[in-house]
């Protein structure tokens, strides 16, 4: 397999997390695969070449209003955090991003497929602000109802 083929890495959306949690504009992603070691990537030039390009266009971004930041990775499968990780449950709708929480319809056209969402579901990804707001009252809700279900001896 080509070392320039991209895979899914399974940690990604361990790392998805702290990036989140700060409210962050994804603008930015990349997996460098079929790297053993963590030094393997400073002995690639197009692997080095490849996060050059991602700190310089970072750089910039920060220094631009949110309104004009640009994501320049790979496309990914959804349209909030560009992660190809979806959950897909036993029906084909909702699928679910399993790392922003995003629901949408998911869309083929010839072999590539997508993550469609409305408007309305990319306010609730929980890289947004709104997102995470409603998030909270999911777990809020989810927790008082499963207290409310226990014996009174353990609440």
């Amino acid at each position: 397999m080509p070392s320039e083929q991209r895979l899914d890495d399974p940690g990604a959306p361990f790392i998805a997390d702290i990036r989140s949690s700060m409210n962050m504009t994804v603008v930015d992603q990349h997996v460098f695969n079929w790297t053993a070691l963590p030094a393997v990537v400073a002995l690639k030039p197009h692997m080095l070449e490849r996060a050059r390009k991602s700190g310089r266009h970072i750089a910039e971004t920060l220094n631009k209003p949110i309104e004009e930041a640009q994501y320049i990775g790979d496309p990914g499968r959804c349209p909030v955090c560009h992660s190809n990780v979806l959950e897909l449950g036993k029906t084909t709708e909702p699928v679910v991003c399993a790392v922003c929480g995003v629901k949408g319809t998911l869309k083929t056209e010839g072999d590539d497929y997508a993550l469609e969402v409305t408007s309305e579901e990319r306010a609730l990804s929980h890289i947004l602000l709104s997102g995470k707001f409603h998030h909270g009252d999911d777990l809020r809700d989810v927790s008082l109802n499963l207290i409310r279900g226990w014996p009174k001896s353990r609440r």
